[in-house]
């Protein structure tokens, strides 16, 4: 019997945090390409607090939003699934060293230099990330990938 697919709408916090010319990018062990620090927010959270909140889980560090600098929604398909994301992105420090304390994800400081050909998903954000660090003008970026 096939199994039957999950549609889901989901808000997420992301974080872009520079230290000494890198950003904090995560991604899960065994995987080559990253994506940008945060994760889901829960019904009844502000999205700033999720950003926190998700950085203290990942880290241990304290996540200490600036503003936030963009937004894009992202539709896409995995394992028979379908998400429909909208992750709201904000501009930030993070006190700690930035290293996972769980256990299927890994956080890595890539140099802003090799961003632009590191693999990274979704494209959208990589797109908008790479103009904002230019302009730093906020943006709002969508995707449909079904």
């Amino acid at each position: 019997m096939r199994k039957k697919s999950i549609d889901k709408n989901e808000i997420v916090a992301r974080v872009v945090v520079i230290r000494n010319g890198r950003i904090l990018l995560c991604r899960h062990k065994g995987k080559l390409y990253f994506f940008l620090p945060g994760g889901e927010v829960e019904f009844g959270e502000l999205a700033k607090t999720a950003a926190i909140r998700e950085m203290r889980e990942e880290t241990e560090g304290i996540f200490h939003p600036k503003r936030v600098i963009g937004a894009a929604e992202n539709i896409y398909g995995t394992r028979g699934n379908r998400r429909h994301e909208v992750n709201v992105i904000y501009e930030g420090t993070l006190t700690g060293s930035g290293m996972s304390v769980e256990s299927h994800i890994e956080f890595v400081w890539v140099p802003l230099l090799k961003f632009k050909t590191a693999s990274f998903m979704p494209k959208t954000i990589k797109k908008a990330l790479l103009a904002w660090f230019k302009n730093k003008k906020p943006f709002w970026e969508e995707e449909n990938n079904l």
